[in-house]
């Protein structure tokens, strides 16, 4: 199994100088590259990343198959399931071995408490 540790080590979305994630970044464009390995080889690669929503943050396990625009479909090997997935909401990814990620992935979830 791929330790979420290791995602230290990984790609991650550089901010750009008013604070947002540009998708249009080198580290945006590593991450496009990545995720068209994976998605063209689907039985050798897989990704593992950090996704980043207004109220969460979770480490996923995900085999991507197709594109729509700056986000893409996959399936979540977490939560079981079909899913797409934004770009800007990753910040750190790694292309792993499909053969190091076995459904279910454990998911580690945090919620995030705005005030």
């Amino acid at each position: 199994m791929v330790a979420n540790a290791a995602l230290t080590e990984s790609t991650s979305f550089e901010p750009t100088a008013n604070g947002s994630k540009s998708a249009e970044s080198p580290k945006a464009n590593q991450f496009k590259r990545q995720i068209q390995k994976a998605i063209q080889s689907p039985d050798d690669y897989a990704i593992h990343f950090i996704y980043v929503t207004d109220d969460k943050v979770s480490i996923r396990a995900v085999s991507p198959y197709r594109w729509n625009g700056n986000s893409f479909f996959g399936l979540c090997l977490s939560k079981e399931n079909h899913r797409q997935f934004r770009l800007d909401r990753i910040h750190k990814l790694r292309l792993v071995k499909s053969s190091e990620v076995v459904m279910p992935f454990q998911i580690t979830e945090c919620l995030v408490e705005n005030n």
